[in-house]
């Protein structure tokens, strides 16, 4: 399964795409919308977990973008506010993690996107 990874906290980037990589994901890291979306397009992602606070292109918007571009790739988001979240994203869309995130909810996410191309 390849997974895309975008957070402008470099350290926590490359914290979870690590984590991913050696259990057995294929990984991609990004540290901006911007990026994830120049990436995605040669690397076709099965899934984005994305942080929802970066600037230039926000989690949200990254997200929006996937869905049009990407539509059979799973999406989530990771944030520390949950008042922001629960008032901008469409909770049929978009999965919701709230920081600090456990690596077992990060799999069990993964587990749901299926993976096969």
């Amino acid at each position: 399964m390849r997974v895309l990874v975008v957070d402008d906290y470099v350290p926590m980037a490359d914290y979870l795409g690590n984590c991913l990589h050696r259990s057995g994901y294929k990984v991609r890291v990004a540290y901006d919308g911007f990026e994830a979306l120049r990436i995605a397009e040669e690397f076709r992602p099965h899934a984005l977990i994305s942080d929802v606070h970066m600037p230039g292109l926000n989690g949200f918007e990254l997200a929006e973008t996937f869905a049009e571009r990407f539509p059979n790739c799973g999406v989530v988001l990771i944030t520390v506010d949950h008042s922001l979240v629960d008032s901008r994203y469409d909770h049929r869309t978009f999965n919701v993690l709230h920081k600090p995130v456990a690596f077992a909810e990060v799999t069990k996410f993964l587990t749901s996107c299926g993976g096969d191309d």
